[in-house]
C-alpha cells in the first residue's frame, strides 16, 4: 500500500476570507489578537507572511468571527473561549455557548463553549456550524 505524502489541502487568507465574509485585514487581526492559529509561511528573507489554513483552522476561524463580529465581544474575552475551542475534538457539529459561572447581580457573565450542552436552560445560542 502506497502512502501519499502529499501535503494536506489548504486555502489562503483571501479563501478563508471569502468563505467567512470578512475582509483579509480581519483574519490577520484575529491572528495578530491570538485567537487563530493557521500555519505561517515566511516568503523570502523577507518579513512578509503568509498564512495557510487547514480545515480545522477555517472552522475555528468561523466560530470566531461569531463570537467578535456576530456577538460583540471583544478579543480579550473571546480568547478564552476560542481555548477552549482548540479542546473540542469535532467542530463539524455544532458549538454552543453556555454560561458557566453563576449569575449573581454585579458578576460579570461566564461563559464557556461546548459541543454537547448538559443544561438547555444555560445554552445560549449555537456559534457556528462547519460548511
Amino acid at each position: 500500500m502506497a502512502v501519499d505524502l502529499r501535503k494536506p489541502k489548504t486555502l489562503t487568507s483571501e479563501q478563508v476570507a471569502e468563505v467567512l465574509g470578512v475582509p483579509q485585514r480581519a483574519l490577520v487581526r484575529y491572528v495578530d489578537a491570538g485567537l487563530l492559529h493557521p500555519h505561517r509561511t515566511r516568503l523570502g528573507t523577507g518579513s512578509r507572511e503568509v498564512f495557510d489554513w487547514s480545515e480545522r483552522d477555517v472552522q475555528e476561524a468561523r466560530v470566531a468571527v461569531a463570537l467578535v463580529r456576530d456577538l460583540g465581544l471583544s478579543f480579550e474575552r473571546a480568547a478564552p473561549l476560542m481555548e477552549q475551542i482548540r479542546q473540542l475534538e469535532d467542530l463539524t457539529q455544532p458549538v454552543y455557548l453556555q454560561i458557566v459561572g453563576p449569575l449573581e447581580p454585579g458578576d460579570s457573565l461566564q461563559l464557556g463553549v461546548t459541543s454537547k450542552p448538559k443544561n438547555p436552560e444555560q445554552t445560549l445560542l449555537p456559534l457556528a456550524l462547519a460548511s
